[in-house]
């Protein structure tokens, strides 16, 4: 039993650290003193969505070929060299250079290190444990993101550079940690004869194609809210951009207190779960999107946090039920292929629109209910998964 505590125990660790993130409530606010419009941002945002999806499916299949952690250590070395760049960006193409190197951290990082996780559960047996350990991992992880809250925003106001610089540093040293994973590999002749386009063909089944559309149209509303509206609003709204970090410290803590209870708020049926998670995320981004109330926009805003990250580990745990071990891998990253692929082109529309009025954000939300009703519809279908 040493080496499976070994390997959750790693896993934890790399969470804790993952969750330093000291650019959350400012990089905005700082990419819009620098000069750059909100528009631009969005640009930034789609460019690097773009960059993650064109790289899924050849990283995907690096992974599942090759190794799964050395993809994830991969990731962090290239989040690492895309804060250094982004501390001292100057022009539009410059952010298009973070933007790469931030869609290889997503690229190489989506579905390996799920893959990774899973996989060595299943070897013990313990594939039902997965939403608790991956929850636990995401609890370690809003630990520190508290803390990066609260620093963020203090280094910043010593030096606008330096929360970028430390961030690079976390990720050079979550390198060396993942690499000390110890790896269940898949056999070798299921690695040979795995295909690129394996995990296209097992997402278009029926009900994996209906969660990757309902995620495209919901990335746009994640998109958005993270990199362009949330904290330039509270901002604009009236609250500093010095107390925007214990903003984020009182989500995180919120974000804690949910995540203790959330193995037991996974209801019996996919389609009950997967529809519950997605109308309260599109329900309170719109809520959010359409007032002017500071308070009710502090409330809302750290309510969509709270249901995106509920719905990210529910839904994660279902659809890695739907494919096999030796192409889990390259199917989670097909799936976010095709997902973020609309996203991506949707994200600087949606942006332009909802500048000129915000009723616009009621056309996704409203394709998003038709899925879910199409979903719900899928019954006994031969080999699809059914929950229990």
């Amino acid at each position: 039993m040493k080496r499976p505590f070994s390997n959750i125990a790693k896993f934890y660790t790399w969470s804790c650290l993952s969750g330093i993130n000291l650019l959350y409530p400012i990089q905005a606010v700082y990419l819009l003193s620098k000069g750059f419009s909100a528009t631009e941002l969005a640009l930034f945002a789609s460019m690097t969505a773009i960059c993650s999806t064109l790289l899924e499916l050849p990283t995907g299949y690096v992974a599942d070929r090759f190794s799964r952690k050395v993809s994830v250590a991969l990731a962090f070395l290239c989040a690492a060299i895309a804060y250094v760049e982004l501390a001292f960006v100057q022009t539009i193409f410059g952010l298009f250079f973070v933007s790469l190197f931030l869609g290889l951290n997503n690229a190489l990082k989506s579905g390996a290190a799920e893959a990774l996780l899973f996989d060595e559960l299943k070897q013990l047996k313990q594939e039902s444990d997965y939403l608790q350990i991956t929850v636990r991992g995401n609890m370690f992880a809003q630990i520190s993101a508290a803390g990066a809250s609260v620093t963020g925003p203090v280094l910043f106001a010593v030096s606008a550079t330096l929360p970028f610089l430390v961030n690079a540093a976390v990720n050079v040293l979550l390198v060396f940690i993942v690499l000390m994973f110890k790896e269940t590999a898949p056999p070798d002749s299921s690695a040979h004869k795995l295909n690129l386009f394996d995990g296209i063909r097992t997402v278009f089944r029926v009900k994996p194609i209906l969660i990757t559309c309902i995620d495209m149209l919901l990335l746009v509303f994640v998109n958005i809210f993270y990199q362009v509206l949330y904290f330039p609003k509270i901002n604009q709204l009236g609250v500093p951009v010095q107390y925007l970090g214990v903003l984020g410290t009182v989500a995180v803590h919120c974000t804690l207190g949910m995540l203790v209870v959330l193995p037991r708020m996974v209801f019996k049926k996919d389609w009950t779960n997967l529809l519950v998670y997605t109308l309260t995320t599109v329900a309170i981004f719109l809520i959010f999107g359409f007032t002017t109330q500071l308070v009710v926009a502090i409330v809302f805003g750290s309510l969509f946090d709270l249901a995106w990250t509920a719905r990210k580990h529910i839904v994660g745990a279902l659809t890695n039920t739907y494919f096999a071990s030796e192409n889990r891998a390259l199917s989670l990253s097909s799936m976010s292929f095709l997902s973020s692929a609309v996203a991506a082109l949707l994200v600087p529309v949606a942006m332009y629109l909802l500048t000129l009025n915000f009723l616009f954000s009621c056309i996704p939300a409203a394709l998003i209910v038709v899925l879910l009703i199409l979903y719900g519809r899928v019954r006994n279908l031969k080999g699809e998964h059914e929950a229990a």
